[in-house]
């Protein structure tokens, strides 16, 4: 068994008469006049963790407590709370074969401003440990504030987009993390007049969007929606359904939604701040991608039991639909006699990561020329929400 002092730099079994270090029944722990002098040369020292309960890792009925200074060494050393209580909390990574009910006889490794003070590598009849009912952790106020600072470092991931207002391809991914809180930074790109986007490819190997980067993984770049969605998936599974078979149905109207209705994609480009009226009739190809929508959704609802498109969830088939529900919102397309396909609608844009997107699309002063005439194409607008 081997017992390193990680800031004096020694081998505890190799000195085992020095007054720095005692071996308690509970385990070899560094005596009071080593912590006393390790505060009394680091003021801003101080002690963090956590008073549980006897046994089982001294787990439940805890209380939180920070102690400084010389009252952090009383505490500490107090023979009633006997010194091996000064014992850190164990991380379990660091613990071969660690469960929680482990703790009550696992080895345990105190930290001292980052760095072990003991470790004990295994078990021995030498060095007994039990479960302290009072665990702490040693460090500085300066490692304190890093922690904490932690929790604004970047996401992993980054979502390149294009207009709320106009960008029904960015809208799925970006609906797909909003509504499964997962976290990511919104890298907002504005188009320019016209239709590509040269602009793009700083980021983006199409120069087309949406484009995820995922920072923690050596920057994987993946720039296809149904592909991000994928991605996604992998580290998140509620991406798709649990259920096989509503899985294998959400990914199929994902793929159908993703290569087809070529005829609602040409008429009714995406605008979520203006109401137009569609002439009538509509087109042979308009109809027919309507009637195809209208059966998927109530074919979906009707399985799976709603209100979403493969259940009870929302999922990315829900996302990639998404921007249809905008459409007929803004178009004034409806499923009048399929009332499982309208509701589906209704659920989808009453949403709120749904509502998100449509909400700040509105607010967007943005605009593009191209994209304001591709909606309108000299149809009647019946309103303009941004207005």
């Amino acid at each position: 068994m081997d017992v390193y002092d990680g800031i004096h730099g020694r081998n505890v079994l190799e000195h085992r008469s020095m007054p720095e270090y005692e071996l308690q029944d509970h385990g070899i722990f560094p005596s009071r006049e080593l912590v006393e002098r390790d505060v009394q040369t680091q003021p801003t020292l101080s002690i963090q963790g956590h008073a549980g309960g006897n046994g089982g890792g001294g787990g439940g009925g805890g209380r939180d407590t920070h102690l400084h200074g010389r009252e952090a060494v009383k505490q500490a050393s107090c023979a009633d709370a006997k010194r091996a209580r000064l014992a850190a909390q164990t991380r379990m990574s660091d613990m071969p074969a660690v469960n929680k009910r482990a703790r009550a006889v696992a080895p345990r490794r105190a930290i001292h401003a980052g760095r072990p003070i003991f470790a004990a590598d295994k078990l021995s009849p030498v060095c007994p440990v039990r479960a302290p009912d009072l665990v702490f952790q040693v460090v500085t106020r300066e490692q304190r504030t890093e922690s904490e600072n932690k929790t604004s470092s970047p996401t992993m991931y980054a979502l390149y987009i294009g207009n709320k207002r106009y960008s029904s391809w960015s809208m799925r991914p970006w609906v797909l993390l909003k509504a499964l809180d997962i976290p990511f930074d919104e890298k907002l790109h504005f188009f320019k007049p016209g239709q590509a986007q040269p602009e793009f490819k700083a980021f983006s190997p199409s120069a087309k969007v949406p484009c995820l980067h995922d920072n923690d993984s050596g920057n994987v770049v993946i720039w296809d929606s149904l592909a991000i969605a994928e991605y996604l998936a992998e580290q998140h599974p509620a991406v798709w359904p649990s259920d096989r078979a509503a899985r294998a149905f959400a990914r199929c109207a994902a793929a159908e939604m993703h290569s087809s209705f070529a005829a609602i994609r040409d008429e009714c480009s995406m605008n979520v701040a203006l109401r137009i009226e569609l002439p009538r009739p509509l087109s042979e190809g308009l109809r027919r991608d309507i009637a195809r929508l209208g059966a998927l959704f109530a074919e979906g609802v009707e399985r799976f039991g709603g209100p979403f498109l493969a259940g009870s969830s929302f999922t990315a088939a829900d996302a990639f639909f998404a921007p249809v529900a905008s459409r007929c919102e803004t178009y004034g397309i409806r499923f009048e006699d399929n009332p499982k396909a309208q509701g589906y609608v209704d659920a989808l844009l009453a949403h709120p990561a749904v509502q998100a997107w449509i909400q700040q699309g509105i607010r967007e002063t943005e605009r593009e020329p191209y994209h304001e005439e591709d909606c309108v194409r000299g149809r009647k607008v019946l309103e303009d929400l941004a207005k």
